[in-house]
């Protein structure tokens, strides 16, 4: 089945087709006024049978999103639903609904992947960790924000940085710290690095030392080089859960369910 699969987030939108392998995908920023423009443009050649979304955007945004999918695309589209349980995955949250659509589809794909224990870093513009048992229960995590924004907080409560200069980490050389500018970009990095390896050693105690470490998201290049915790580059960790969600709808649509 060839599967739209879209991912909002709080800045930016990702999309893949998928069929068995990723065949396109692009991105989109979402701020401004010209996003259903660039959506259209981007879609207008692609055939999908299925579009599953995942939305950490808020609910204007996600509307709209959605009224371009269908404007574009007769296919069923789904919109993921944070569960208790799902694809041998069991939700820690009391409340289910509060943990993010994007963290629960990369727990479901986690699972799929690891036969084991496992922890997930998904670095973008806030950064989030959660920890999941050999028999699939999660055991929570942690958020904490990326280094956007922490550099945006410093930039409205300091002065003299030049913020045009500032580089992403994996861009750094070495030390002195010679600049007000080069403080900003350490001390956000290296401190993500450490509050990263920190919960990682923290998951690392419940779970065991087989725990396995994703590291997945589009800030994830950035940080990687700095952790010292050793760890998996999986960049299609959301898209990967999201197929694997889709399929599973289309089984059970099979099977004689709706798929709405």
């Amino acid at each position: 089945m060839r599967q739209l699969l879209v991912d909002i987030g709080n800045s930016r939108l990702k999309w893949a087709l998928d069929e068995e392998q990723i065949l396109q995908s692009g991105i989109v920023v979402i701020t401004g006024n010209d996003l259903v423009a660039k959506l259209h443009n981007q879609w207008q050649q692609l055939q999908p049978e299925l579009v599953v979304v995942c939305s950490v955007a808020d609910e204007p945004v996600t509307e709209t999103i959605s009224a371009t999918i269908r404007e574009n695309f007769s296919c069923p589209l789904h919109h993921v639903t944070v569960g208790e349980h799902a694809l041998g995955v069991s939700n820690a949250y009391t409340k289910p609904l509060q943990l993010g659509a994007d963290r629960w589809v990369a727990l479901l794909a986690a699972r799929k992947l690891v036969q084991g224990p496992v922890c997930i870093i998904d670095c973008g513009t806030a950064i989030t960790v959660d920890g999941l048992d050999e028999n699939g229960q999660h055991l929570g995590g942690a958020i904490l924000p990326g280094a956007s924004m922490q550099r945006q907080m410093l930039k409205q409560e300091t002065a003299g940085v030049d913020w045009q200069k500032l580089k992403p980490a994996r861009q750094f050389t070495s030390l002195p710290i010679t600049s007000t500018t080069a403080a900003v970009e350490y001390g956000t990095s290296y401190g993500l690095a450490g509050a990263i390896d920190r919960l990682i050693i923290e998951f690392s105690r419940q779970l065991g030392d087989n725990m396995t470490v994703l590291l997945t998201g589009g800030a994830a290049p950035d940080i990687a080089d700095l952790l010292s915790s050793n760890y998996r580059m999986e960049k299609d960790l959301v898209f990967l859960g999201l197929s694997l969600l889709g399929k599973s709808l289309a089984e059970t649509s099979l099977a004689g369910a709706s798929l709405k």
